[in-house]
């Protein structure tokens, strides 16, 4: 998360690329710029970077790094809301790593899949996808993606008002992120944690776990984490009945959103405003 030099070194990498016609270089470093940015959460920069690459790649014949742009923009485009869009890209990278029975690839996609379906509410099969994920994962020892499965796993069941089930997942993932020293996704467990402690009426539990969740997640530059911890925040106060406290909270992811275009966030939370 030395976010920084990675910028500086991939910059770099990508002026001696374009100098010396290396497109395929060129693509790589477009594409490992849009990753970064979307793990800090600026999802504009990265889709540009995406589409960038996308455009790059075809001057070239790698086959794996164009299923890992159309991972990517699936990702993004996800994110962005447009499902259809995601399923088509994430659709077009399975198609390519499975004629290459690319298991890690395939488990990635799933993961992704799962996430896609639980934003589009679409529950039941989420959790089939993540259960695909998972068993790829379990095959090929592959524990980084295994810990965000079984986060997938677990704020799905949170959704279906499973909360025994969502403890017991995200213990799964914590169990899984702490052996592979992942703290992007140990912020997001304790976000999670919080949630269900909330929906216990364990409501100190909750705060202490949701500003653990805040402040690892303000360290590591994750503004995403940080405006839905802070919408978490917001719902605990507003249970609190501290009104004050529980619009602030609101109000500091609204202004996230606002930057990053995302209109239906917007809606949602001025909906918890009203």
């Amino acid at each position: 998360t030395k976010w920084a030099l990675s910028f500086r070194y991939l910059r770099k990498s990508k002026e001696i690329y374009k100098r010396i016609k290396n497109v395929n270089g060129e693509t790589k470093c477009s594409n490992m710029l849009g990753t970064i940015y979307g793990e800090l959460g600026n999802f504009k920069r990265a889709r540009s970077c995406f589409e960038e690459s996308l455009e790059l790649i075809s001057w070239t014949g790698d086959h794996e790094l164009l299923g890992m742009i159309e991972i990517n923009l699936g990702i993004i485009n996800g994110i962005f809301g447009d499902y259809q869009e995601s399923r088509y890209y994430f659709s077009k990278a399975l198609k390519n790593f499975e004629k290459e029975a690319d298991h890690k690839r395939i488990a990635e996609i799933y993961n992704n899949l799962g996430m896609l379906d639980y934003d589009a509410e679409k529950l039941k099969q989420a959790l089939e996808e993540f259960d695909i994920s998972i068993e790829s994962c379990i095959g090929i020892n592959y524990l980084p993606l295994l810990g965000l499965s079984f986060l997938g796993k677990s704020i799905t069941y949170l959704k279906l008002h499973n909360l025994p089930l969502a403890a017991e997942f995200s213990d799964k993932a914590m169990e899984v992120c702490n052996k592979v020293d992942d703290r992007l996704s140990i912020a997001d467990i304790y976000k999670v944690k919080g949630i269900i402690e909330r929906e216990l009426g364990e409501y100190k539990k909750s705060e202490n776990l949701l500003k653990t969740s805040l402040m690892m997640n303000i360290e590591l530059g994750n503004k995403l984490n940080e405006a839905e911890t802070s919408v978490e925040l917001g719902r605990l106060y507003y249970k609190l009945k501290d009104k004050k406290k529980s619009a602030e909270w609101f109000t500091k992811a609204i202004t996230y959103y606002r930057g990053q275009g995302s209109k239906k966030k917007i809606m949602e939370i001025e909906l918890l405003l009203a």
